[in-house]
């Protein structure tokens, strides 16, 4: 018999058809409740866009170790809204020698978009839209593909014109049949995604924004003086958050957040519990969630949180008995990146002790130092409910953005091979 008590996430899809799978006699055991006031779009296996209906969760396919083959990860985002309010490039407002034609139907759709191009590039010549943050942390996500004449390098910029200066600045330096080579100028680049119909999704973001100025985004057809050029674009979306969304939000809209539970009839016991994810930001502030088996309020007692910690930026561990709450953090553990494909081992004991340990990208496995204070395991957690992402349905404090592929639980003390196993 498997010790196996819980499986969730992408690869639990894969395997059993269902998004969760737990030894239990209970026949509705395994069926997930999923919120999200809204629709979704989000980029299918194929790496085109596809629209989700309200109240369905979402996917993120991803190859984790270049073999061309995507594996589906569980796409849990908090709420945000895209302070671009024209995704109409057209209509934004050209400098200098510039042409925008096309559309904003859909790559999948099998149109290219927007073209921006120029026959005299420089750092004069731009098309521009004004925004109106309302923090000094933003972040971008910009959808571009290759056209037949890209010439050269093509630049962003999130553009302080009160100061003169940029927040977020983005280079295109060159495109290759891996897609294009992309370098922050000023800002800190989060990384590139390969999507369908040869597009990529470039994200970024600053902590630097002065929020009464005037900022404008600027898009650069081509980077340098006199230089013809042009590129394709699908989207530019913009959100008061580190975090940028992987989904796809029109012009001035808000995706609502993602509320994902599983029923989790098993009571308090020694135990494991295993995660594998894609980093996509929730390390960047405290109390972001990727699991809480407890109840919808987020702080009724017993519980078990596995979380970015309060003070540091690491993962940590927490059970709360309702009298002593023991945690964990990985205060001597590498710190994932975004990108980085993170295993997490989170071990409750006899005790009421917890500790964590942790692997990135298949390397090493880290340990981190246990609790040591005696706390009783009680017979019931606050609610029958594991969440994926969030604290239950309350709020959005510790929700952020988690692509899960697996979240594992089994009954007793495992090494993180066994729990691979699996």
């Amino acid at each position: 018999m498997s010790d196996l008590l819980f499986f969730a996430g992408g690869n639990c899809l894969a395997r059993h058809g269902t998004l969760v799978w737990q030894t239990t006699a209970d026949e509705d055991a395994s069926a997930e409740t999923h919120t999200r006031s809204g629709t979704a779009r989000s980029y299918g296996r194929d790496g085109n866009l596809r629209n989700t209906d309200a109240n369905v969760p979402s996917l993120m396919w991803h190859d984790t170790d270049s073999d061309n083959i995507r594996e589906p990860f569980l796409l849990i985002e908090g709420e945000r809204t895209n302070l671009n309010t024209e995704d109409d490039l057209s209509a934004w407002t050209t400098s200098g020698t510039i042409t925008v034609t096309g559309s904003v139907a859909d790559p999948a759709e099998g149109t290219t978009a927007y073209t921006v191009a120029t026959t005299s590039g420089g750092s004069s010549t731009y098309i521009y839209r004004t925004i109106n943050p309302t923090t000094s942390t933003v972040s971008v996500s910009w959808i571009v593909a290759k056209n037949s004449a890209p010439n050269g390098s093509q630049d962003f910029q999130l553009y302080d014109t009160t100061a003169a200066t940029d927040r977020i600045h983005l280079r295109i330096q060159s495109w290759g049949a891996s897609g294009p080579s992309v370098s922050a100028q000023v800002g800190t680049l989060i990384g590139v995604r390969t999507l369908g119909s040869g597009y990529y999704q470039i994200q970024a973001y600053t902590e630097a924004v002065a929020t009464g100025n005037t900022n404008e985004l600027r898009i650069f057809p081509a980077a340098n003086n006199g230089q013809t050029g042009s590129f394709d674009i699908y989207r530019l979306m913009v959100f008061d958050d580190k975090v940028p969304l992987l989904s796809v939000v029109d012009e001035g809209a808000t995706h609502q957040k993602d509320v994902f539970y599983a029923p989790f009839p098993h009571p308090p016991q020694e135990m494991t519990v295993y995660l594998r994810f894609d980093e996509r930001g929730s390390i960047t502030a405290s109390n972001k969630t990727l699991i809480h088996i407890g109840s919808a309020t987020a702080t009724a007692d017993p519980r078990l949180i596995v979380s970015r910690d309060t003070s540091v930026a690491k993962y940590s561990v927490t059970f709360d008995n309702g009298t002593t709450v023991n945690s964990a953090n990985g205060n001597n553990l590498t710190t994932p990146n975004f990108n980085d494909l993170v295993e997490l081992l989170a071990t409750l004991d006899a005790n009421g002790n917890v500790q964590i340990s942790q692997s990135i990208n298949s390397g090493a496995i880290d340990v981190g130092a246990a609790s040591s204070t005696t706390a009783t395991i009680p017979a019931a957690w606050a609610a029958e409910r594991l969440y994926i992402g969030s604290r239950g349905s309350s709020g959005t404090t510790h929700h952020s953005v988690v692509a899960m592929s697996d979240v594992k639980i089994a009954r007793g003390l495992k090494t993180m091979a066994q729990m691979r196993a699996l």
